[in-house]
Formats: structure tokens, C-alpha cells, sequence
């Protein structure tokens, strides 16, 4: 999703949600896509939000942006 008024120079945002940042087909996709639109919207922010799993690739989706990894609700708080 991209919107106006991100932090690119060009005030794009996209935000990545992957299911996880192991080195599984849909999360590697999701990488590939991100370096090349890094090089095809130099000016886009890219931030990545994983909602668990493996950690393999989180150090590749930081290098390209903020990158955070959902925490499961505590039973009884959602």
C-alpha cells in the first residue's frame, strides 16, 4: 500500500507484511521485489512488518528500511 505524505523524497511509503522473514518462497519474493523497487524509486521509503516465524531475512528487509516483527497478543488482551 502507498500513500502521500510518507518520508520518501517523492513522499511515497510502501509498508511489506510478510507472513514471516524465513527463507521461504513468498518472504524471498517480497525481498527481491523490495531490492529492485529500491533501485527503480530511490526516493520511496520501504518498511517491512513481520508477523513471526523464521528471522532468517529480517537483516535483508533492515537494510532497506524500518523493519519490526509482530509479538502475539497476551491471552486475555486481544
Amino acid at each position: 500500500m502507498a500513500h502521500r505524505g510518507g518520508r520518501g523524497q517523492d513522499g511515497r511509503h510502501l509498508l511489506t507484511v510478510v507472513h514471516s522473514a524465513e527463507r521461504t518462497g513468498p518472504p524471498v519474493f517480497a525481498l527481491r521485489f523490495l531490492r529492485w523497487l529500491r533501485t527503480a524509486r530511490p526516493g520511496w521509503t520501504l518498511s517491512t512488518l513481520s508477523l513471526g516465524g523464521g528471522t532468517e531475512l529480517l537483516g535483508d528487509f533492515a537494510e532497506l528500511g524500518p523493519t519490526h516483527v509482530a509479538t502475539p497478543a497476551a491471552p486475555g488482551r486481544g
